[in-house]
């Protein structure tokens, strides 16, 4: 995603755009369940939580310890990218 968003800087991406990206990995899908989810209420939020927990086997703790990283390095990197001039 950050390629396509980056454009014509091809030759000046370095590490913002690899925390751009996992930031992307792990923001888009929880913005989409949002998105899905919270217009019929809290509980559909926390019933589709409940079945990616029973059919995957990694509850909302295991989740974020994934994500949570994920989504700093992505809103550090923005901003660094953000500071150096580059705009969205």
């Amino acid at each position: 995603m950050p390629l396509v968003l980056f454009r014509g800087a091809l030759s000046d991406l370095s590490w913002p755009a690899a925390g751009l990206g996992f930031g992307f990995m792990a923001m888009f899908p929880y913005v989409w369940v949002c998105l899905v989810t919270l217009p019929f209420g809290l509980w559909r939020y926390q019933e589709f939580w409940r079945y990616y927990e029973l059919e995957y086997g990694i509850g909302k703790t295991g989740i974020l310890l994934v994500y949570l990283p994920c989504a700093a390095t992505g809103a550090i990197s923005a901003i660094v990218l953000f500071n150096s001039g580059w705009r969205f």
